[in-house]
């Protein structure tokens, strides 16, 4: 929830902040683009008949630019929570880095064709908080930085396993659609997943 705002002068008086000179700080600037993917993320949660905690959660984020991790994992715990008090198994691993920020780790169990209720518990839970987080430009960045650390080794790996990649020159999206290629041609290619290239991969989340 967002606090109420203290006016400066209250603040200044009664608290004697240091430093404090009678206005108010610099709001943060807000990429415009991220303030309409949260917009969108906000008709999505609302459509969804998401919780007053996740759209207070999206609200917030819309004002200070970002979801942190914490929120999300607060979002999927109650996700989580409500699986499970439908009577299905859930795991909650921790922390997966592999993407180059951390995600939440986490199964429910459901059958090969879904889970409805699973599925209505993350719409009402931290769905869509958790789409924003994998989507916002600092979790983009990572992942972007990530990929550009690894795919030396990776193109490395996979030559010496005699597929033929090629990295070179590219960043950001490029980069993680060639390897997002390379990883769906080798799974096709080894329908047992025998591979020794798809092994390479292994490194995408060291």
């Amino acid at each position: 929830m967002r606090a109420a705002l203290v006016p400066a002068v209250v603040a200044c008086g009664v608290l004697s902040l240091a430093g404090c000179a009678g206005h108010s700080a610099p709001k943060p600037t807000i990429d415009p683009t991220f303030t309409q993917l949260v917009d969108a993320y906000i008709s999505q949660a609302v459509a969804d008949d998401a919780s007053e905690e996740q759209l207070a959660t999206l609200r917030h984020a819309k004002q200070v630019g970002g979801v942190t991790y914490e929120e999300v994992a607060q979002a999927v715990d109650r996700s989580l929570q409500c699986i499970a008090d439908a009577g299905f198994h859930v795991e909650r691993y921790g922390t997966d880095d592999s993407r180059g920020f951390p995600m939440v780790d986490y199964f429910y169990e459901g059958p090969p064709t879904g889970n409805p209720v699973a599925d209505a518990c993350l719409r009402e839970e931290s769905e869509a908080l958790e789409q924003l987080y994998q989507l916002q430009p600092s979790s983009v960045a990572a992942q972007n930085a990530h990929l550009a650390k690894v795919a030396p080794r990776l193109a490395e790996c996979l030559h010496a396993a005699g597929v033929e990649v090629d990295f070179e020159g590219l960043r950001g999206d490029e980069l993680g659609e060639a390897i997002h290629e390379a990883v769906n041609v080798q799974i096709e290619a080894s329908n047992d997943g025998s591979s020794p290239a798809l092994a390479c991969f292994v490194m995408l989340s060291q």
